[in-house]
């Protein structure tokens, strides 16, 4: 039995393709853990239509699990309920919500090169599972096949050209298309295996680590990458065949032990900060004196900041004026609108609560001290809107984390200090005033480290399926992981906190 896998690569062109079954991957795994499970007490059950056929079980387990893989074109196939049941709902990125409406909304298509063929593992206790009844969903890795390598920010285009030049076979389809396990156009770490709670949840980690290094060679692609997971599923795909690839990012961290590192690996038990002072006063003089100065020049330029979520930010005006704001920023930096204005509103509509939206407005009032400004209040926010913005920055709100996103502002409106105040200051306020333990303030950034932002590394894990340029690629990696953790540890050295 085949299933069709459809894609476009780029939107000049197309490519079908005819994978064999994901049931002789289970069967060929490595670890056979996941054939021998049993299944939870407390599974909940959803239906969807079945794209492969079943696994079979050890017939002399008498509970055991009827398994069945997927590669679902959607994540509405998977549906709400089975999706979020596989994670502990604090990464907003991974909600069956957020990634919904990358693709409801057109911003995560098959015509921009992004194609889902999420990873579904499926299976009903002691007899196969019928398309048309209710299944457990064990586990879902959201899966894309890419037709080039944008909006990953973890680069590996000279890889593309380095394959395609010097070890790709005249049968070969080339580098591309390839399979990429992430959140589209959001450097942001997190599990990419998601496996529901139970007793069984290491062993079907594991199996599903295998399968996913499995999948590339057996669907006949060139690699499948997993990028910016956790430093335990980097561990855990290494052993099953993935390169280990490192990363640098700039996060602040909520705590006030004096001996602290910025990280809160120093201290044993670690302290909140209790207002921004307090984070201002671990600072050295020279850090805190810049900063404060970067605030009172917004202050002085007569802004009114705001921090908006939950019914404040469902505003069509507002999200218009963000989205210019959005495009004013690509096109300073040469870049490609990733993102619809059609997404925005559909992130403010269903996850209005989980959004974090600071707003910069022209005002004529007078403030109180550097920026004693209103946040959230629903009658301001509504006032707000009768002035024009210059300026906003997203943020989505984790369990204990806020993730900055995108920004941008009016053209012709970069008051110096304002990118910083609305995307780095507020959400330390924020976090602090919320009792958040981190923000992660997107990729890159060596000018957040002045800011109280440390570098802290970041995990990709990379099956490539052609043993020379396998080789090739672990040896580069090698050389690269020692060069970023030397940057890291150089970097953290110059610390701003005393």
């Amino acid at each position: 039995m085949r299933f069709q896998v459809g894609i476009k690569p780029s939107p000049s062109s197309s490519l079908t393709i005819c994978p064999t079954t994901l049931a002789k991957i289970l069967k060929n795994s490595k670890d056979q853990s996941l054939l021998r499970a049993q299944s939870s007490s407390d599974s909940s059950s959803v239906s969807h239509s079945a794209t492969t056929p079943t696994t079979t079980a050890d017939p002399k387990k008498k509970h055991d699990l009827k398994l069945q893989a997927t590669l679902a074109r959607s994540i509405s196939e998977i549906g709400q309920q089975a999706w979020d049941s596989c994670h502990d709902n604090s990464n907003p990125f991974l909600s069956y919500e957020f990634l919904n409406a990358l693709e409801d909304s057109g911003s995560c298509t098959p015509t921009q090169g992004w194609q889902p063929q999420h990873f579904v593992i499926r299976g009903t206790p002691e007899r196969e599972i019928n398309e048309n009844e209710e299944q457990f969903v064990l586990a879902c890795v959201p899966l894309y096949l890419k037709g080039h390598s944008y909006g990953e920010y973890v680069f590996d285009s000279a890889w593309a050209q380095a394959f395609d030049r010097h070890f790709a076979a005249p049968s070969d389809n080339g580098y591309y298309p390839k399979m990429q396990s992430c959140v589209p156009f959001t450097p942001v770490t997190g599990s990419r295996i998601l496996v529901k709670p139970g007793k069984h949840k290491e062993e079907v980690a594991r199996a599903v680590a295998n399968t996913l290094g499995t999948l590339p060679q057996e669907l006949s692609f060139s690699s499948l990458h997993c990028t910016f997971n956790t430093e335990e599923e980097w561990l855990l795909m290494s052993k099953c065949g993935g390169l280990r690839r490192t990363g640098v990012q700039y996060h602040w961290h909520n705590d006030s032990t004096p001996a602290h590192d910025g990280t809160g690996n120093n201290s044993t038990k670690s302290h909140l900060y209790a207002n921004f002072g307090d984070f201002e006063a671990a600072l050295q003089q020279k850090r805190r004196k810049a900063i404060r100065q970067e605030r009172k020049k917004v202050s002085n330029a007569g802004l009114r900041v705001q921090r908006l979520s939950g019914a404040d930010v469902q505003d069509s005006g507002l999200w218009d004026a963000f989205y210019k704001f959005y495009l004013n920023t690509i096109d300073r930096k040469w870049g490609t609108a990733y993102l619809t204005r059609e997404f925005f509103e559909l992130l403010s509509e269903r996850m209005s609560d989980r959004v974090l939206l600071v707003t910069a407005t022209e005002s004529n009032s007078t403030t109180q001290g550097p920026l004693s400004l209103p946040t959230m209040a629903g009658a301001a926010a509504r006032g707000a809107k009768k002035q024009r913005p210059v300026a906003a920055a997203l943020n989505l709100l984790g369990s204990d984390t806020i993730y900055g996103r995108n920004w941008g502002c009016a053209a012709g409106d970069e008051i110096k200090g304002l990118h910083f105040e609305l995307c780095f200051y507020q959400a330390i306020e924020h976090a602090i005033e919320n009792k958040f333990k981190r923000v992660e303030a997107g990729a890159q950034g060596e000018h957040k480290l002045a800011r109280g932002y440390l570098p802290t590394l970041t995990y990709s894990s990379h099956f490539i399926v052609n043993d020379g340029f396998r080789y090739a690629i672990e040896d580069f990696l090698r050389q690269e992981r020692s060069e970023i953790e030397y940057y890291a540890e150089i970097a953290t050295r110059d610390s701003p906190y005393k």
